[in-house]
């Protein structure tokens, strides 16, 4: 949800020019959503504002997450295939361990059994956790073109998980 890093991604880039980026995405209405309620609990916890209470706050946060989304879809499709991989949050919450050793894999690493046993164990408690907060279920149309991406990003990372026999 932080997409300040956003700005980080070219040095970052530069400074490593054989690294692999890793993007996780979701449809808008649930990474939209869950960002809005963080956000504003995280603004009244640190300041005591209640920022819904500011009528320009709100679109302002969609103009700014609209412009981050196209700058990480155009981050992304301008690396070289071997330096990223997509994932769906919703496949990467269902398959951690198989995530990650997808990264691990695309490094030319394996995981020990220690890292094996610890991601399956994690594995087990995601999918049995509550998130811990309640969001909403407002619709972003101005996110339309990055909904299409995450579909992409969603049908990639199945074909991946499905092509090393890892998908649950």
């Amino acid at each position: 949800k932080d997409n300040e890093c956003l700005q980080r991604l070219e040095m970052m880039k530069s400074l490593y020019p054989d690294a692999l980026f890793v993007t996780i995405t979701r449809p808008s209405e649930r990474f939209m959503n869950s960002y809005m309620t963080l956000i504003c609990q995280s603004a009244y916890c640190k300041s005591g504002v209640d920022v819904t209470q500011m009528p320009s706050w709100k679109p302002m946060q969609r103009r700014v997450r609209v412009e981050a989304a196209r700058q990480t879809i155009e981050f992304f499709e301008g690396l070289p295939p071997e330096q990223k991989l997509y994932f769906s949050f919703d496949r990467l919450t269902q398959n951690i361990k198989d995530s990650v050793e997808l990264v691990y894999r695309q490094l030319g690493l394996s995981l020990t059994p220690q890292q094996a046993e610890y991601l399956e164990n994690l594995d087990t408690q995601q999918n049995l956790r509550d998130a811990g907060y309640k969001t909403g279920a407002e619709q972003f149309q101005e996110f339309e073109f990055f909904d299409q991406f995450a579909a992409k990003v969603d049908k990639h990372h199945q074909a991946l998980l499905n092509s090393m026999d890892l998908i649950k």
